[in-house]
């Protein structure tokens, strides 16, 4: 009798001693997630109608899929969007700054990853003028600080939209990329539509052989010395065609950046003879190192252009004119 009494109280000290390491270990991993914000409306010389809504998606996403599924919602109507992720969780009034009807933002949205692991925040815009093309942008106005934990996207800049029954959306998307990691953000982005400006003229003139270049939405083209393009806010400069251009965006304006396996980095000097040097208007305007010799290493910049201007290339040995 003695022994299964102490049997029944050593099992019962083991279910006991489980029972706490479990619950230890729940403990543990418990992590807060919380995402909320507001997307401002800012229009200017235009008369537009704007549409806010909110879609869940309960499957987690690496950056470029996330790009991939966020950039086909742009282009489609809240019918098809609800047809692949079910009703919005969330919808917003609708702003229409021509009858002064709705609210100029969309406020308190809320991100909840305990329900999904993957929001997008889709905005629509419909241009209600027939004589005027408007240019649309937003602008993430997020405090760097904020412990992020997501993927994240923003469509880019989409210029020269006319009034048309297709469709204009710009898409913000979040997806949690660590579960075992807290989520503490309050985003904040500006919504800009203005009429569409006409851009300045920027003259690419040296080393170009194998070079592409962008402007806004627009993908990256091949582009030769002497060519012409029509910039109306930054240029981006690639020695690589990229197949995801919102991350580079992402970058800094002026900024010089290597990227390497699909890493994303600024760049670092390393011992090298090897030079990327742009020049805007004889004047040295960004340098950076290639060099890598068992690796493909791509780099790119970004310039804020405010005037026409002539952007000069050059590429190889380093010049011994330039003082580095």
């Amino acid at each position: 009798m003695k022994k299964k009494l102490r049997l029944f109280l050593t099992l019962c000290t083991l279910a006991f001693s489980m029972f706490v390491f479990c619950f230890d270990v729940y403990a543990s991993v418990q992590v807060s997630y919380s995402i909320s914000g507001t997307i401002s409306y800012s229009v200017q010389q235009a008369y537009v109608e704007i549409t806010t809504k909110v879609y869940k998606d309960d499957n987690k996403y690496n950056q470029a899929t996330l790009t991939s599924k966020a950039q086909a919602l742009e282009n489609q109507t809240f019918a098809q969007i609800e047809e692949l992720y079910g009703s919005a969780v969330q919808s917003f009034s609708t702003y229409n700054n021509l009858n002064e009807s709705g609210t100029p933002s969309a406020a308190n949205i809320n991100i909840n990853y305990d329900e999904a692991f993957t929001y997008y925040i889709v905005i629509s815009v419909k241009n209600l003028s027939s004589s005027v093309n408007i240019d649309i942008s937003l602008v993430n106005n997020t405090s760097s600080g904020t412990s992020l934990n997501s993927v994240v996207f923003s469509s880019a800049p989409k210029y020269d939209v006319p009034k048309s029954d297709n469709v204009t959306n710009m898409v913000i998307a979040y997806s949690l990329l660590d579960l075992t990691q807290p989520t503490n953000v309050e985003f904040n982005y500006d919504l800009l539509i203005s009429m569409a400006q006409a851009g300045y003229t920027v003259t690419l003139s040296g080393d170009l052989a194998q070079y592409y270049a962008v402007d806004g939405e627009n993908g990256l083209t091949q582009v030769t010395a002497g060519q012409q393009i029509v910039v109306r806010d930054k240029l981006l400069i690639a020695n690589y065609n990229f197949d995801n251009l919102n991350l580079l965006w992402e970058s800094s304006v002026d900024d010089i950046y290597f990227v390497e396996n699909n890493e994303y980095g600024p760049s670092v000097p390393v011992p090298t003879n090897e030079w990327c040097i742009i020049n805007i208007n004889n004047n040295i305007a960004i340098r950076g190192v290639k060099y890598y010799p068992d690796n493909y290493l791509y780099y790119f910049a970004i310039l804020e252009i405010t005037s026409d201007c002539n952007v000069e290339f050059y590429h190889g040995d380093i010049p011994p004119i330039i003082d580095i």
